[in-house]
């Protein structure tokens, strides 16, 4: 699973993440790497992600001879939702002492 940063729950579940085999599940409109990044870090909220959800999907998907299995599996928000990882900013790997 690629999903972006973690979040707890919001309360309801994700109904229709976007998920994407072998590729990412969100669609760039830059064309080369400066314009991507800045496109990316504009976007990550779209890739932030319930640890629940997450592992219910992986439940339900991932185990026995699925799509999924053997495969890198990407999975964002479905289209106009966004969550935010507050406190947190891309870069940071764990808790600031």
């Amino acid at each position: 699973m690629c999903p972006g940063p973690l979040i707890p729950s919001p309360g309801s579940p994700i109904v229709n993440p976007r998920i994407s085999i072998e590729d990412n599940p969100l669609t760039f409109e830059a064309k080369d790497l400066s314009g991507l990044g800045n496109e990316f870090k504009s976007r990550l909220n779209e890739i932030t992600f319930p640890y629940e959800d997450l592992a219910d999907f992986m439940v339900s998907n991932l185990g026995g001879n699925t799509t999924y299995k053997h495969k890198r599996v990407g999975i964002a928000l479905p289209v106009g939702m966004q969550l935010e990882k507050t406190g947190w900013q891309l870069g940071q790997v764990g808790p600031r002492g």
